[in-house]
């Protein structure tokens, strides 16, 4: 009788490794896609910031913000670079546009094309520092939020923006508008 010693492999045991490695794959693709939405998420949190912090050091002496000027911003480096386009074109992490724009005491600034999970934890950022804060107001999409003084009986709605108000306020699909109001 002859003996055979053959050590291959059998094709279930190829279809089940192959298996085993594209569950794997999967696996490691939803963990780089959520580190990626969350870079994103971090980049547009840090524009914000860094366009308020810097546009309120540029302006804050004259008291008025009438005269601002996209362009010269992003010539002076208030505006973070990897946000122009060239001149007054402005896009955030997400590629929505970004607009500026100075009035008389307060500016506001405009990012459009938010997807919604962005749109949600956006509106839940918190802007004081010591209860202080230069955020006037934050509308999502058509909803404006104002800082709501305890006593008074105003039917706004208040800043900080609720879990549930950024959920009714932001939209499904990648259609968000969020302004934001500083003094």
């Amino acid at each position: 009788m002859k003996k055979n010693n053959e050590l291959g492999r059998t094709m279930i045991e190829t279809v089940l490794y192959l298996s085993i490695i594209a569950v794997l794959a999967v696996g490691l693709i939803q963990i780089v896609n959520s580190m990626h939405d969350k870079f994103k998420l971090s980049k547009v949190g840090e524009q914000i910031s860094m366009i308020s912090k810097g546009i309120t050091a540029r302006y804050m002496s004259a008291g008025r913000y009438t005269s601002l000027d996209v362009e010269k911003l992003v010539d002076e480096k208030v505006i973070p670079q990897n946000m122009s386009q060239g001149g007054d074109v402005l896009y955030h992490a997400y590629g929505g546009r970004v607009r500026i724009k100075g009035e008389k005491n307060v500016y506001l600034v405009t990012f459009n094309n938010i997807p919604l999970a962005p749109c949600i934890e956006l509106a839940l950022l918190n802007w004081t520092i010591n209860d202080a804060t230069s955020l006037v107001s934050l509308t999502i999409n058509n909803d404006k939020y104002i800082w709501i003084d305890k006593s008074s009986a105003v039917s706004s709605k208040a800043l900080p923006v609720s879990v549930t108000d950024a959920s009714e306020s932001c939209e499904t699909g990648e259609d968000n508008t969020i302004i934001w109001e500083f003094e």
